[in-house]
């Protein structure tokens, strides 16, 4: 599980953030449409639903890795999040 983490987090995740999809060759990368390569998915089962899974494994690993990859996660979406609460 954890080799698995490591390559998504280090080749998938943007700035600690997720789409939904990304094809097997790393070239195309979807959300709720076709994703630029600086975009990344703030509703599940992008950022929100990894971030929780990485939490998951933290509580049933104790590995700091997952909770270091959660907090990315966490980080990435509260850097999108606008005052206005929008």
């Amino acid at each position: 599980m954890r080799k698995a983490s490591q390559f998504y987090r280090d080749k998938l995740a943007l700035n600690g953030g997720y789409v939904y999809y990304d094809s097997l060759d790393l070239q195309q990368r979807w959300g709720e449409g076709k994703a630029s390569p600086d975009q990344i998915w703030v509703q599940p089962p992008g950022t929100p639903t990894v971030g929780m899974a990485y939490l998951k494994a933290y509580q049933a690993t104790g590995d700091q890795f997952y909770l270091d990859a959660a907090t990315d996660a966490a980080l990435a979406l509260i850097y999108g999040q606008l005052k206005s609460g929008g």
